[in-house]
């Protein structure tokens, strides 16, 4: 994860410079502290951006996304939300529908 860590740190002002998007696809919970905190700066920094899109995976699994998938909709279900799928996905970027219906 240094190696992760040490990339964002030489490489986030110039994907910012030249408009990239930063998204992160798995869990932060279990890694370095250090590593989230930059994890969420370069996401927040980078959030106007709309050039491209770079999804960069760690601490991912495709079983844990299935169960996240799950629990967030049974979680916006039972607040009173009626489940439509695009505006479950608008309140939930993380579940692009295009990623999760295609797989990627």
């Amino acid at each position: 994860m240094r190696i992760l860590e040490q990339t964002l740190d030489r490489e986030l002002a110039e994907l910012h410079k030249n408009g990239v998007q930063l998204r992160h696809i798995g869990r932060l919970e279990g890694i370095a502290e250090s590593l989230k905190q930059r994890v969420r700066q370069a996401i927040e920094l980078t959030r106007n951006n709309d050039r491209i899109i770079l999804n960069v995976a760690f601490n991912y699994g495709g079983r844990a996304e299935i169960l996240d998938f799950g629990t967030a909709i049974n979680m916006y279900s039972t607040a009173g939300n009626p489940v439509a799928w695009t505006a479950f996905c608008r309140h939930n970027a993380r579940f692009h529908p295009q990623r999760s219906v295609r797989g990627y």
